[in-house]
């Protein structure tokens, strides 16, 4: 009949074809979200949050983000582990201070200028302990280069910061590589001071060079500034030269300094 609709006219099959097509929509959402990264996805959502709270969350914000990470099964390490990197990436201080104006009292100028400098070095030891925090992660899976990258950069925001020293010649001792340990740790005491964990990993460095005068001599530094750890100072295997092979020094150090361990009595 002429006045009767083709199949492909009639309301059912327009229909059953929007059904059709609604369901392969959906479907291919689902692949989509259902392929996504979940680690890829809860970096962009802290970027984001990171971004338009100037890196301050809030609770709510803070909950939000356990809640995602929960329900896309990513693993506390993992979270852990984006956290750090994202932190470390964005959160930089803005560190350009402006210029005191000309027609300021000469004095007041100069008591800015000392505040603002103290803020941007506190800033810049933030920005620092997040790249310190990032390399530990790094060492502990023994991604040893990439805790490297990370320690140093922890040097290069806060130069006069005695951690980020410390944890890099830990990590090269690590690696077996003590000469550049010892040149980590002397550059560390050049720039950040005496310190007695630069000196105590300076000590290690050298006992297992096999230089183990210079050992001795790192070891008496570190103590006469406090280092009192004595799980390490008896059991770090980093020290075993100097305590098997230089075992009389080794224990009569200790005992100047008013050190027991079970390993000299």
């Amino acid at each position: 009949m002429s006045g009767e609709k083709n199949f492909y006219q009639k309301p059912s099959f327009v229909a059953g074809l929007s059904l059709g097509f609604v369901l392969v929509i959906i479907i291919l959402f689902v692949i989509i979200i259902n392929s996504t990264d979940p680690k890829k996805k809860y970096e962009e959502a802290l970027t984001r949050a990171l971004q338009q709270s100037n890196c301050t969350l809030s609770n709510e914000t803070k909950t939000y983000l356990n809640q995602l990470a929960k329900r896309i099964h990513l693993q506390q390490s993992d979270k852990e582990f984006i956290t750090a990197k994202v932190e470390a990436s964005l959160c930089q201080p803005h560190q350009k201070i402006q210029a005191q104006s000309k027609t300021q009292n000469v004095e007041n100028a100069t008591q800015n200028q000392t505040q603002s400098k103290q803020t941007v070095n506190e800033q810049n030891q933030m920005v620092a302990d997040q790249h310190i925090n990032l390399g530990v992660m790094l060492a502990s899976q023994k991604n040893f280069q990439k805790a490297e990258q990370e320690f140093s950069a922890a040097i290069s925001a806060a130069p006069n910061y005695s951690l980020g020293y410390v944890n890099l010649a830990a990590t090269y001792i690590s690696e077996g590589f003590y000469e550049k340990a010892i040149n980590t740790a002397k550059d560390g005491i050049t720039n950040a001071g005496n310190n007695a964990d630069l000196y105590y990993e300076l000590a290690c460095a050298q006992s297992q060079k096999g230089d183990l005068g210079n050992a001795l001599d790192s070891l008496s530094r570190a103590l006469s500034l406090g280092f009192s750890h004595i799980d390490q100072l008896s059991n770090d295997p980093d020290l075993n030269n100097l305590r098997t092979k230089q075992k009389s020094n080794f224990c009569n150090l200790l005992a100047k300094n008013h050190i027991a361990i079970k390993y000299c009595m």
